[in-house]
């Protein structure tokens, strides 16, 4: 009661009136309007976003597999007092991350330099306790290393640390779901439509791209 609806209509992430007119279309409700994209699947350099982690899971093994340089491993430390406290869903990075010089990879926590969660990098090298990437973007590279996550749950004025999860905080990222893009800006786009697929997450995976020719559809069943 008294809450008043604001609308938010202005698209800031792109000047490309051709973009900005598919979207519109879109977001009310137009689902054709993706007929007028670029079908296919982009390039090499082209970011894939998928509504669901099966999709992402798939894509990201496959381009892995075709990298041949040699792997390497990272375990997970998880450390619980009680096992039913530590959920799959919990994972933020893998429990067993295997990577390649030459994986493109999200970092997967907001650390105390300028990487944030959601930058996108390629592996340079490969290290024991820790991993060198680098931006294109940026032109950049970075020491990367063991991070650590926890969950604290609070009664009174005391806390109760239940689980800790210690792992390079890294994932493979040639693709992500569209759930994860949310807030990402980038430039070369394909996103993977299924026609149950509501217009607001439709919406979302378009318009994390400010290039019109840049950015591909694939759809599928």
């Amino acid at each position: 009661k008294g809450f008043t609806q604001i609308e938010l209509d202005e698209i800031k992430r792109t000047s490309d009136p051709k973009l900005i007119e598919i979207l519109n279309d879109v977001r009310d409700g137009t689902l054709s309007a993706v007929g007028r994209l670029n079908q296919g699947y982009g390039d090499a350099e082209t970011v894939h976003l998928k509504p669901f982690n099966t999709l992402v899971d798939k894509y990201n093994a496959q381009k892995f597999q075709y990298i041949s340089w040699a792997s390497r491993k990272y375990e997970a430390i998880i450390k619980f007092s009680n096992p039913s406290d530590f959920k799959e869903k919990d994972y933020v990075s893998p429990v067993t991350l295997e990577l390649k010089v030459w994986a493109r990879v999200m970092v997967t926590k907001n650390l105390e330099c300028w990487l944030v969660n959601g930058d996108l990098w390629t592996v340079k090298e490969l290290h024991s306790e820790y991993v060198l990437i680098h931006s294109d973007r940026f032109n950049q590279d970075y020491w990367i290393e063991i991070a650590e996550w926890k969950r604290i749950e609070y009664q009174g004025m005391s806390e109760r640390v239940v689980w800790t999860f210690s792992q390079i905080p890294l994932k493979l990222a040639w693709a992500m779901t569209i759930h994860k893009s949310q807030g990402l800006t980038l430039d070369n786009v394909c996103v993977t439509y299924v026609k149950w697929m509501s217009k607001e997450l439709l919406y979302v995976g378009l318009s994390r791209c400010t290039n019109y020719e840049k950015l591909f559809i694939h759809q599928t069943k």
